[in-house]
């Protein structure tokens, strides 16, 4: 689930159906503390159905997003067509504004 207020998620509502199972086992074997270091890269779904790659890694200690920057210009770019234009401005004001950084 990514936030309780946004509503029950999973990796279906945006992850591409063929890395699926892979993307799920690295995090089950991430969260169970099976391996220090999560390497990801998958196709994500936007919300009008496109695709875009992306990806993660981290390690369990130090856990990092990488591209957020990358992930926060596309919210900006794209706010209105492919995302809600109120929750873009919120989204961008939470990082870049007030420092937010995505929990452990």
């Amino acid at each position: 689930m990514i936030d309780a207020r946004a509503g029950a998620m999973s990796a279906e509502d945006f992850v591409a159906p063929e890395d699926l199972d892979r993307v799920r086992e690295n995090m089950r074997r991430w969260t169970a503390g099976e391996s220090d270091d999560m390497q990801n890269e998958y196709t994500g779904l936007r919300k009008d159905g496109s695709r875009v790659m992306t990806g993660a890694s981290g390690n369990f200690r130090q856990p990092v997003l990488r591209g957020i920057e990358k992930a926060l210009e596309e919210i900006e770019c794209n706010a209105g067509r492919l995302y809600d234009p109120r929750v873009a401005v919120a989204c961008l004001r939470l990082f870049r504004d007030k420092g937010y950084v995505l929990p452990a």
